[in-house]
């Protein structure tokens, strides 16, 4: 059973709210959607590995 697609190795930076947090994806700072609004803070600390997939709708915002 697959659950994601892992597109992308990034590596995350700070969260600016619940929902999105800067990345670094191949050298360059992207603005991402996170679906979890938990606290997270076990998770998301400054440099953790993190895989993103793609958006599902091409009109989306954030594209990851």
């Amino acid at each position: 059973m697959k659950f994601f697609a892992l597109e992308a190795k990034a590596f995350f930076l700070s969260r600016p709210n619940r929902f999105q947090i800067w990345v670094e994806l191949k050298g360059k700072r992207e603005l991402v959607y996170l679906a979890n609004p938990g606290r997270l803070l076990e998770l998301l600390h400054p440099g953790k590995t993190l895989w993103l997939e793609r958006a599902k709708n091409p009109k989306a915002k954030m594209p990851w």
